[in-house]
């Protein structure tokens, strides 16, 4: 059992979802300039908003996961991409942004502490009229999940050019503080055997008010609080919880 998964299994695998890539070309459209994205990872957001012509900074601390997205970006797109191997606490790009975006639940995967640092680089990288919008899961009703699960599955895809079959399951286990999902890619040969990779990703179960208040400290300010990508507004029970900050 591997306890990473590789960038194109990762990437085509992610790429399977799509609901909130609208959302993110909507943002993008009504600020102006190049786009911050913390967290960019193997290029599923960054890609199609330079393919949308945004120029984006795509920031992340995977080596692997940076290189898979060069690779695999055309030459055209390439030009509109820049990326940086950097820690979210500690980065330092010499530009200031009308956007910075972390999709896909990353923020909810830092700790208070590195929050809190991340947010002192945000700070210092918005420009005035700039937005950082941040999207996790409802933490309201993630603590409110049983302690465990048992695997489910979840996806079944098939890599492209080479057509591996993979089937994809995750599992948890929460506590009063913090949920472990835990994913299951299971590559299925063609003689029946099954290798499985294993990646396992802890979110933080900091209420809301938490998260405010780590806002709030930092020279920020919340201007709308979403629940979905159709830019409904929070409630407890919304599937999402989307912070749009600027600065104070």
């Amino acid at each position: 059992m591997s306890e990473t998964v590789d960038p194109l299994t990762y990437h085509t695998h992610n790429s399977l979802y799509s609901p909130d890539l609208r959302f993110w070309l909507e943002l993008a459209r009504k600020q102006s300039g190049p786009v911050l994205e913390l967290g960019c990872g193997s290029g599923r957001v960054a890609s199609i908003l330079a393919a949308a012509g945004f120029q984006v900074v795509g920031l992340d601390h995977n080596f692997e996961m940076l290189a898979f997205l060069r690779r695999n970006t055309s030459m055209e797109l390439n030009e509109l991409i820049q990326i940086v191997q950097t820690d979210f606490t500690r980065f330092n790009i010499a530009a200031r942004f009308e956007l910075i975006i972390m999709p896909c639940n990353t923020y909810s995967t830092l700790t208070h502490p590195s929050r809190l640092e991340t947010l002192s680089q945000i700070r210092r990288h918005l420009l005035p009229a700039g937005i950082f919008a941040v999207q996790i899961t409802n933490p309201l009703l993630l603590v409110r999940l049983p302690e465990c699960s048992e695997a489910e599955i979840e996806d079944v895809f098939t890599l492209p050019i080479s057509g591996e079959a993979f089937q994809v399951s995750s599992s948890w286990n929460r506590t009063s503080t913090e949920l472990t999902i835990n994913w299951y890619y299971d590559q299925l040969l063609t003689n029946g055997k099954v290798i499985r990779s294993e990646l396992r990703i802890t979110h933080s179960l900091d209420s809301p008010q938490v998260y405010r208040d780590e806002i709030s400290m930092h020279g920020l300010h919340i201007l709308q609080e979403l629940g979905n990508y159709d830019f409904s507004p929070y409630r407890e029970d919304s599937p999402f919880w989307i912070i749009l900050v600027c600065p104070s």
